[in-house]
């Protein structure tokens, strides 16, 4: 036990980085314009990841021992750790002035700045530098009051998926007295959920941003532009929630419940999708730490939804325990997108005099 829970640390820590850094990369390369194409990118293969998994693995558990999920997993990511030291290069703007900076003092014989510096204040090195990346998310996460709101909103979401992840394998097993391997199937309706949603979102987040942009005065760009698209993905969760439990504990076809399913993710990942271009957009060059911020808040929830998940559904059922999720997603988050439309200005205007 010891062992598998350092090792599952170690996994976590590492897998971080393909939640933690894709989005800085996609800001750092597309323009504002293009905010969609880029947060579908950025998302699309973490979540469509973690439900392909399980399809592979229910397989797997019953056609090789079980150290060969450990090996084949191990396997592929040595492929991309490879691959990616060669073909991922550095896209963050400061940091490559100040390398071009850096160049041209040493060619020319005297200092050089760039626009992300002061002459009269030099940059931070080694360990002080360290530190203060460290503090910046929570530093963000206590002075704007847009991330802690956006976290929650994005947490609960992200709860949600963690629960359908976690439980609904059992679902099948337990309900409709499937195999690992054919509930393992079922994964596939994440699958659609994930990546439909990803690529519909991601398209119409750039038409609504351009024709919000299009009738603003002298065409400025606001992050509120990005909230139009929240509300439906706030609505169809709960939705779909509602569809798969009831249906499961009713033992309708499954096609029922996996459409359920379908619904709950493609709702869910829409609106984060929004969220997560809201942040990108507010903050920009400091989207790095924001979304640390977020996520390491948002993480808390998916951490937290799965431990209480099979106790509530053994006490409620998934009809009334799904009935809760969704109740709690209507009053806890829908109000989130009328709040950031109607007031993000002001409240953005108060996290920055906090600065």
């Amino acid at each position: 036990m010891p062992m598998m829970v350092v090792g599952r640390f170690m996994a976590g820590l590492g897998g971080s980085i393909g939640i933690a850094l894709p989005g800085p990369i996609m800001a750092d390369i597309w323009k504002i314009e293009e905010r969609g194409k880029s947060i579908t990118l950025s998302m699309f293969m973490p979540y469509f990841g973690a439900a392909v998994g399980p399809i592979l693995g229910g397989y797997m558990c019953e056609q090789v021992s079980w150290p060969w999920l450990f090996w084949v997993v191990s396997i592929f990511d040595t492929v991309l750790l490879l691959v990616s030291f060669f073909v991922i290069k550095e896209s963050y703007a400061p940091l490559l002035l100040l390398r071009k900076a850096s160049r041209l003092a040493n060619e020319r014989g005297k200092p050089q700045w760039t626009i992300y510096q002061t002459t009269n204040k030099t940059a931070q090195k080694g360990t002080a530098r360290v530190l203060t990346a460290l503090q910046r998310p929570f530093k963000l996460f206590i002075t704007r009051p847009t991330i802690p709101l956006i976290s929650f909103f994005v947490g609960y979401m992200f709860g949600c998926y963690t629960i359908a992840l976690t439980c609904y394998a059992e679902v099948w097993t337990q309900i409709y007295h499937q195999s690992i391997s054919a509930s393992g199937l079922h994964y596939i309706a994440i699958s659609i959920g994930s990546a439909g949603s990803s690529l519909i979102t991601g398209f119409l987040m750039d038409k609504v941003f351009r024709y919000l942009k299009s009738r603003s005065p002298n065409q400025t760009s606001r992050p509120e532009f990005r909230v139009p698209l929240m509300v439906p993905g706030t609505i169809i969760c709960p939705i779909g929630l509602l569809i798969y439990g009831w249906s499961s504990q009713r033992h309708l076809h499954w096609i029922i419940t996996d459409l359920g399913m379908v619904l709950a993710v493609s709702g869910s990942m829409s609106s984060s999708q929004c969220a997560n271009a809201y942040m990108v957009d507010e903050f920009m060059q400091e989207y790095a730490s924001a979304g640390a911020a977020m996520r390491f808040w948002s993480n808390v929830l998916g951490f937290v939804f799965p431990l209480f998940a099979p106790t509530m559904y053994q006490r409620l059922g998934y009809g009334v325990g799904n009935t809760v999720l969704a109740a709690g997603m209507l009053i806890l988050c829908v109000p989130v997108p009328a709040v950031l439309w109607w007031f993000g200005e002001r409240i953005r205007a108060i996290g920055k005099r906090r600065d």
